[in-house]
Parts: C-alpha cells; structure tokens; sequence
C-alpha cells in the first residue's frame, strides 16, 4: 500500500518547481536500490518521516529514502523507487517506512533553457543551461537514473559513466569500458583467470573431418594468458598440429612446440583431471605437417593441454591451429578451446 504526500520546502517560494509529490509504503518495509553506491548518506537524530523527505527533497540527487522510528535514522538514496526492491524489514521492523519522490514531465519543462529563466529542484545548471542531475540522463520526457552492467542501451550517457560503463556498439548493452575489465553485478572488476575467458571453439559429436584450420583475433587485457585445448572421442582420436599464437605484425610464435615435433609434449602442461582412459600424446600416426601432431582424448573423460605465456596489454593476437577428428560416429565427442587471462 502507497499514501502521497505534498511536501514544500520551507523558506522558498511555493512553485512547482519545487513541490514535490512523495509516495509512502506502509511501514514494515525498507528500500534496497539496485546497487550499494546509490546511497547518498544517512542522517541520525531525525524525528519523523516528514522530516527525512523534507532532506531528500533538498538534495537534488536523492528520488527515495527510507525512515526508521526507533532508530531515527533517515537513509537517502538516487535511484528511483522502481529501480530497486521495496522488501519486509528484516527482522520485521513496524517503524520503518519508504518513501519515493514522484516524477513527471511537468517537473521538467525548463529543461534545456537558460539558468536565468527559473530555478528548479530536479534540474542542474551546467554550462549556463538547466540540465539533469549527475548520474540520470534525459529521457525526452524526464531525466531518469542512468544504466548498470548489462542492460540495453544506445548512448554512452544512458550508462553509469562514474562506474567506467559505457554503451557497446555491438550488443547495443552497459559495457566496462576496457576489455580488462567485467562486469561483476555491481562494478568493473578486472578480469582474473577465473573469469573472462574467452570461447574460441567448442563442438560436440562433430562428424569425422579432415585436417582443418582454425584462426582467430584475441584482443589482450592482461598478461600473462592460457591458452587451453580439451578434447574427448569414445570412438577415437582428435588430432591437433601447428598451434600458434602471435601478435598481429609479429611473425614470433609465442607457443613453445606447437607442431609437436619434438615427438612428446614438451612446452605444454597436461593435466586428466576425470580419468580418461588414453592419454594424450605427441604422435606419428597422422599430422598436418612434420612429422607429429598431439593426440587426445579417448573414452568417457576428457583430457587438456595448455601453455601459459606473456603478451602485451591492448595488442592483438593472432591464434590459430590445425584440427582433425576421426571415428565419432555412435559415441559422444567434444573438443573445448579457449584463452584467459
């Protein structure tokens, strides 16, 4: 249940532009906003509910807060009453209470216009123009609260640009605005080998092909990187040669033995961590070039190869190898290829 409120700032004169239209939760319900730093502050000593809205409404940044009766404490937040959750008061507190600033587009009308022209309480003078508050952007109609990670946009400013976010032209989504970067939920943490990795190849039940090549662009945002190949045939082999990884305008292959040819696998870490029943090796029995190629991954688990090495932050690289799968028909099959940091 909702109740409004009108409330005026004391000492000003009484304009809408500064009347401010409040809604009320019952009481036994408290505020989480979207995320912790839309927190403006929070005020102790506070003697009701009237006066807690009367502090948010003198900041122009602040749309909800939420008021305890027994604690007096008045808790301002910028993010909009809809964009986080209104939850029972754990526990169950009968003296807490939310409450939201109610926007409309009559509240805006002096949006764009001189400084000079009027005064209002939603608006920010900036560059001599009444324009939104810091962190909301105008929406055609009213200024609304800028993006998090991951939510659709089509302008930079629609994104939380305090948080490093910025709107992708390719999934038209609140991006960090470096490839070192992800988003975590609740900001741009930097990517670790546990996160970010990057899928250059996965199929399963591929049906026998014969040598292929595969190529691909790996932008870099950390260093050093893995790179990481598994395979799995119950009915037979998978065949790799001439693994490569170079920076693009550099002929150097930072892969140490990736044609093999030192007839083992020497340069690589091999790791069975389900037991396969045929352990990968470096083999005569079928190569692209030279004269071995790595075979692996047989029955029922599958097996990884991988080379760790150094590359430099923000170049490209240029990864590339040669595969060959044989036997797979009436058994499960799956070659899993990636890179990360």
């Amino acid at each position: 249940m909702f109740f409004l409120i009108i409330l005026n700032i004391a000492g000003l004169i009484l304009c809408q532009n500064y009347r401010a239209t409040i809604k009320l939760t019952a009481t036994g319900l408290k505020f989480q906003p979207s995320n912790p730093i839309e927190q403006l502050g929070s005020i102790s000593g506070i003697k009701s509910v009237l006066h807690c809205s009367a502090y948010c409404n003198k900041n122009v940044q602040c749309r909800t807060f939420g008021f305890d009766l027994l604690t007096l404490s008045c808790n301002l937040y910028e993010g909009y009453i809809t964009t986080g959750s209104v939850v029972v008061s754990s526990p169950l507190s009968e003296s807490s209470i939310v409450g939201g600033l109610v926007y409309e587009s009559a509240l805006f009308l002096n949006y764009n216009q001189t400084c000079s022209t009027a005064i209002n309480r939603y608006l920010v003078c900036v560059g001599a123009r009444l324009v939104c508050p810091v962190n909301t952007f105008w929406n055609g109609s009213i200024c609304v609260n800028q993006f998090y990670g991951n939510t659709l946009c089509q302008l930079d400013i629609q994104c939380r640009g305090n948080l490093t976010l910025i709107c992708s032209i390719n999934s038209s989504t609140c991006v960090c605005n470096s490839t070192r970067y992800y988003w975590n939920g609740t900001l741009c943490a930097l990517c670790t080998y546990l996160v970010c990795t990057t899928q250059l190849y996965l199929v399963e039940n591929q049906d026998p092909t014969p040598w292929t090549s595969f190529s691909y662009s790996y932008s870099t945002f950390n260093t050093p990187v893995t790179l990481m190949l598994s395979f799995r045939n119950d009915i037979d082999y998978w065949y790799l040669d001439d693994v490569g990884v170079n920076k693009i305008g550099n002929t150097t292959n930072l892969i140490v033995n990736g044609g093999f040819e030192t007839g083992d696998i020497t340069g690589w870490d091999y790791t069975d961590p389900d037991g396969a029943s045929y352990n990968g090796v470096a083999t005569s029995a079928d190569y692209y070039t030279g004269a071995y190629s790595y075979t692996g991954g047989e029955s029922y688990a599958a097996d990884f190869i991988s080379q760790t090495f150094n590359v430099t932050i923000g170049a490209v690289y240029n990864v590339s190898y040669w595969l060959k799968v044989t036997g797979t028909d009436g058994g499960y099959s799956i070659a899993n290829i990636t890179i990360k940091p």
